[in-house]
């Protein structure tokens, strides 16, 4: 298998202050702020037509967030994030971590170069999206810190809005 999205790990706690910032996941920023300290709990988890199913909700920063996750096999993940600003108009910026610093920005998302293949991430939501890159650092063993691109799509919401990624693994130039 290859990884579709990544978080950030833990390299060691002298270090950890490198991969433990809310930019550093795949979540939602609100303002430029992450979530603190706020709760999350998961909603369900079950097996539907193939598909492995699961849920969770949060809420911080003035946003109500619903997030469902379905992997299909090993080569596509769906995240469908319902958002609900509870104070106003929210800047959100969603953050998606690639599996490496080969990121190249597309119309719609980002792509990947992974072991001769291609992740694909394509991320839709109510509103037009404006989308940008940068570099984070990862560590999935002690120590061993790795830069990765994250692809980062922005909108203004008062409103609920949804938003879908779809990350695949597939073959250069594949549809």
């Amino acid at each position: 298998g290859h990884y579709l999205l990544i978080d950030s790990g833990y390299g060691n706690w002298d270090d950890h202050q490198e991969v433990n910032d809310p930019e550093a996941h795949n979540l939602f920023m609100v303002g430029g702020e992450g979530p603190g300290t706020a709760e999350a709990w998961i909603d369900g988890v079950r097996t539907e037509a193939g598909l492995q199913i699961a849920s969770g909700h949060t809420s911080y920063q003035g946003l109500d967030w619903t997030r469902s996750l379905a992997l299909a096999g090993e080569d596509v993940l769906v995240v469908w994030d319902q958002v609900e600003p509870t104070e106003g108009t929210l800047d959100l910026t969603l953050m998606t971590q690639g599996p490496n610093d080969s990121l190249e920005l597309g119309a719609q998302g980002a792509q990947w170069a992974v072991d001769g293949l291609e992740l694909q991430v394509v991320v839709i939501a109510d509103e037009a999206l404006t989308c940008s890159q940068r570099s984070e650092q990862h560590a999935f063993s002690y120590g061993d810190y790795q830069e990765h691109g994250v692809l980062e799509a922005n909108l203004s919401a008062d409103s609920p809005t949804h938003w879908l990624t779809v990350a695949r693994i597939a073959e250069p130039g594949a549809d």
